[in-house]
């Protein structure tokens, strides 16, 4: 009967609140608060305005269309009350009443251990380096990942993950079937291969500036550590790190140039002591509570030789490794080009070197 449910909230003004209002009245019998929903019955569960609209809505839309429409595109809806709603949805305010999902319900539904990457929008390629470096050692450990599908930091946590084989969960500030930015359409497509989409918005729901609030709360929740990669003094993200804080999650930031506008906010959260400093996959474990010393003493001895105390993930000029490796020209060259080669550096901005 979620059908009925999903196309009840199609109708203007019908809030979370008040489908939970309507649910009271009717015992959770979606089918006939929709056969039966007068004005009166909207004046009950609070709608005292347009309701002349809302009915004429409610005339042009189909709950058996809207069936068939979820079941074309693996919507599913999940509702406050059920057996698999999850707690830590309980704790939120406000608190959603129905999610869409579309996916892998499992990642969401069972016990796994979710971290958020959350940040800038304007994603610099030391955040994009650092995003990969993080997930690096994320999936063998089943985590799965959270973030808000938007542009920059988001956009690299989910399409890093793909390619890390780490699952990833995309919470959206629109409908579960509307792409926000409308280049992402590929990327749900993308993430639901083995991941999970999620929102509390209506079915084709659009971008609303006050939603994103609302998503960044979901992101807090569903995630037991929330990472800042990139954020400015007042970015959004900042805005995800006090949720989470507010409901008792771990909080974590990793440290930027302290010239870049875009690490203001993550170098802030670092010295007020509201974040714990993230400089890899491993640190992120610690906030989880898993023990990844063997692995981290694997990770740091993939790069050796005569180099491995220069190169790090903060990218260096090549004229400046030949310096400080006290090599002649020649050889260093060599050297740079056998790791590159091996897959353990990279250049960026075509004449620096940094870790990949």
């Amino acid at each position: 009967m979620h059908h009925y449910l999903a196309s009840l909230h199609l109708l203007p003004g019908m809030t979370h609140e008040r489908l939970r209002r309507l649910s009271d009245k009717y015992a959770g019998d979606f089918q006939q608060a929709w056969e039966t929903l007068s004005a009166s019955t909207l004046i009950e569960i609070g709608i005292k305005d347009h309701i002349d609209i809302v009915l004429q809505k409610r005339a042009l839309i189909s709950p058996e269309a809207a069936k068939q429409y979820m079941e074309s595109r693996g919507i599913d809806i999940i509702v406050e009350g059920d057996a698999d709603y999850p707690e830590f949805f309980y704790e939120i305010k406000p608190r959603a009443f129905l999610l869409y999902m579309r996916g892998n319900k499992e990642l969401l539904l069972h016990k796994r251990q979710r971290v958020a990457l959350v940040g800038s929008r304007k994603v610099s390629s030391y955040g994009k380096r650092v995003v990969k470096q993080l997930l690096s050692n994320l999936a063998v450990y089943g985590i799965v990942t959270v973030s808000g599908l938007a542009y920059g930091v988001d956009a690299a946590c989910h399409r890093e993950s793909i390619a890390s084989g780490v699952s990833t969960m995309g919470v959206l500030g629109t409908g579960i079937d509307v792409a926000y930015p409308t280049s992402h359409r590929s990327l749900m497509e993308d993430i639901v291969e083995d991941g999970l989409l999620l929102s509390e918005f209506p079915l084709g729901a659009k971008a609303r500036p006050y939603h994103f609030p609302l998503r960044n709360r979901m992101v807090a929740a569903i995630s037991e550590v929330t990472v800042v990669v990139e954020a400015a003094e007042k970015s959004g993200s900042l805005i995800t790190a006090s949720l989470a804080l507010e409901l008792g999650r771990e909080v974590g930031a990793v440290p930027g140039d302290i010239f870049s506008p875009t690490c203001h906010g993550t170098n802030s959260l670092i010295a007020k002591g509201e974040a714990a400093v993230v400089r890899d996959g491993s640190d992120i474990l610690a906030l989880l509570g898993i023990d990844d010393s063997k692995q981290m003493q694997s990770h740091q001895i993939g790069l050796e030789g005569p180099l491995s105390h220069i190169l790090s993930y903060v990218p260096m000029e090549h004229d400046e490794v030949v310096v400080l490796s006290a090599m002649d020209v020649v050889t260093c060259s060599q050297e740079l080009s056998l790791l590159e080669l091996d897959g353990l550096i990279c250049k960026v901005d075509g004449t620096k070197w940094v870790r990949c």
